[in-house]
């Protein structure tokens, strides 16, 4: 084999490692943080955002307007129980 053939060998194996471990990442149980912005009120406490092209639906404590900057938890990476962290406003 020559070198090239050799490198490209090794870059299809650190592919793939990288692959495996952003997947074996995101589906971790532990929480994440996010910042989204309010896109609707469903009821007093509870709101859709939109974050990476999709709707979330979030719990809060506090009020919430639609446009306002909000920090998003997804407890443990389960997105049903999202709530809202911290609400930057407009």
């Amino acid at each position: 084999m020559s070198k090239l053939g050799d490198l490209q060998i090794v870059q299809d194996i650190t592919k793939t490692i990288l692959n495996q471990v952003k997947k074996a990442i995101d589906k971790a149980p532990f929480d994440k943080t996010f910042t989204a912005t309010i896109a609707q009120e469903i009821s007093s406490r509870q709101y859709t955002v939109f974050y990476a092209g999709k709707f979330i639906n979030v719990y809060s404590v506090n009020k919430c307007n639609v446009g306002d900057v909000v920090r998003v938890c997804a407890p443990q990476n389960d997105w049903t129980q999202c709530f809202v962290v911290i609400n930057s406003g407009h």
